[in-house]
């Protein structure tokens, strides 16, 4: 496949910043990265969809995903159509990477990190070598005596004393025989006469009727003698 059948793609930033990037931060960054002016920023960054680049290979596209991504933004790609007869051009708006190694934050911008001062002079290291008492590990236990211990044969009984075999039971089964397949086995039921109950003497109460008004009320238990109990303070 000749270069101008590779495909090509069009690089978009989608307006949306990675999770907790800061827009000011990342659009300074932007701008020193790309060489854009206020007016291209004010563009790239209205919160719309925006086109970087068109017409690149895959391997461009994917450097400028990872530098854009690094500093913030987000950005995604769409196929490009082919044109073997020319290659694809950059427009004069559209942008193009710094070189290598170029400085993309502003010295305002830049972390300032301070030496620490750690003193290390009480911290020693022991060699594993050293006798247990100098370096304070536990010297290894003795391995367990296994010589009299041995593996039986794939499939050996390992049962020795067998309890004695059940003795079989004395069941007599002469009388029982089974059914043919696909024989309808009923229940057995007992022969009892159906109940015919009178309830000519039985009325319904109508709904909501208390049942038990002509029912006497229990007495109630005598109350306690509380004579012989006082309240002190």
């Amino acid at each position: 496949m000749s270069a101008l059948d590779e495909p090509r793609f069009d690089i978009y930033f989608t307006g949306q910043l990675v999770a907790e990037a800061d827009q000011a931060t990342t659009r300074s960054q932007f701008g020193q990265l790309f060489k854009a002016g206020d007016s291209h920023l004010d563009k790239v960054f209205s919160g719309k969809p925006c086109i970087l680049k068109r017409g690149v290979d895959r391997a461009t596209a994917l450097t400028y995903k990872n530098t854009l991504y690094k500093i913030g933004m987000l950005v995604t790609f769409k196929a490009a159509p082919l044109d073997s007869a020319q290659p694809a051009q950059q427009n004069p708006g559209e942008l193009s990477l710094a070189p290598v190694g170029s400085d993309v934050l502003k010295p305002s911008e830049r972390q300032t990190v301070t030496p620490r001062e750690i003193d290390t002079s009480n911290i020693k290291l022991a060699s594993t070598f050293l006798a247990p008492e100098l370096t304070g590990n536990t010297p290894p236990s003795t391995a367990p005596d296994t010589s009299h211990i041995s593996v039986a044969e794939a499939g050996a009984d390992l049962l020795v004393d067998k309890p004695a075999e059940p003795e079989p039971l004395a069941l007599d089964l002469d009388a029982i025989t089974l059914a043919p397949p696909g024989t309808d086995l009923d229940q057995l039921l007992d022969d009892l006469s159906p109940l015919d109950p009178d309830t000519s003497h039985l009325t319904l109460a109508e709904a909501g009727s208390n049942m038990t008004a002509d029912k006497p009320k229990p007495e109630l238990p005598p109350a306690p003698d509380t004579s012989h109990l006082s309240i002190t303070e």
